[in-house]
């Protein structure tokens, strides 16, 4: 369970970085993309994109849950 803070934090990332994923996947399947050559500037704007953040509330919230299960 989330925070309102986390969820609200939660909702502004996920919005634009499942945007951008799925835009990118979508470009990749339907283009003669070299992925191998893409994937450091995919990996570059998913960072800049605040995915390290997204990913520290997700551990946040599991590090709770995990307190109240055990």
């Amino acid at each position: 369970k989330y925070t309102t803070a986390q969820s609200e934090e939660l909702q502004l990332y996920s919005i634009t970085i499942n945007d951008f994923v799925t835009e990118t996947i979508g470009k990749w399947v339907t283009t003669d993309t070299d992925i191998d050559a893409a994937w450091d500037d995919y990996l570059a704007t998913l960072d800049s994109m605040g995915l390290p953040r997204f990913l520290e509330i997700q551990q946040e919230a599991y590090d709770a849950f995990s307190e109240v299960v055990q």
